[in-house]
């Protein structure tokens, strides 16, 4: 037997180990992971971006998603998000005026779970995710900007009634297992959203500006 069919037949085995390894390895996680549903409720605080001090633009938010993990690693998400927006105008009677608006965001998402790309592991305690996805954002009321109207506001996009303010989203977050089927949740995002969202023409009057914004939500999963 030379030196050469010797190497040979190593190389084989040590393939055929590998092939065998990996195999096992798609074989397992095949039979660990089971697609399926869950549901989600949240609470938090989100803020619109505008012409004054962040925490005058703080609002309650509340989430309620359905979401469906097509493998360990990819899900789909859709959710529905509200409940309160704010913005402010300067010079209003030599001060700035802070409005209110109601909203409902209706949301789809890919989410990406970051721990399971090296392994999938249904009873980690800590799992980290990243998500995008599309939004619609709903807006329920507006009485609070149309009143600044007679107190000498203008406003370039003002809307009345309801209106449809269309967005790209992302963020990230994290669960953490407190049972088989409990988690805790807890996520920031942000939403980039119609510029006429809050009524207002962006400084710049660039055909591309939006109005931004944020959430951050607590729950359960």
């Amino acid at each position: 037997m030379t030196d050469e069919f010797k190497q040979h037949e190593t190389m084989k085995r040590i393939l055929t180990v590998i092939a065998s390894a990996l195999m096992l390895g798609i074989s397992t996680s095949a039979q660990e992971f089971v697609p399926g549903w869950n549901l989600q409720i949240r609470a938090g605080a989100s803020e619109t971006v505008g012409e004054t001090v962040w925490n005058d633009l703080l609002s309650p938010a509340l989430d309620f998603s359905a979401a469906y993990q097509l493998n360990p690693v990819i899900g789909l998400r859709g959710d529905l998000l509200g409940v309160e927006g704010k913005g402010a105008m300067n010079g209003i009677q030599g001060a700035t005026a802070v409005y209110r608006f109601g909203f409902a965001q209706l949301g789809g998402d890919v989410t990406i779970d970051l721990a399971n790309f090296a392994k999938y592991n249904p009873e980690r305690i800590f799992t980290p995710y990243i998500y995008g996805g599309i939004a619609a954002n709903i807006g329920l009321g507006n009485k609070q900007a149309i009143d600044l109207v007679d107190k000498g506001a203008m406003f370039e996009y003002l809307w009345k009634g309801a209106g449809l303010f269309p967005g790209l989203r992302g963020g990230a977050g994290f669960d953490i297992r407190l049972s088989d089927a409990v988690k805790l949740n807890i996520e920031a995002g942000i939403n980039a959203l119609s510029d006429r969202f809050n009524s207002k023409k962006h400084l710049s009057g660039s055909a591309f500006d939006m109005d931004f914004h944020y959430t951050v939500l607590a729950g359960l999963k």
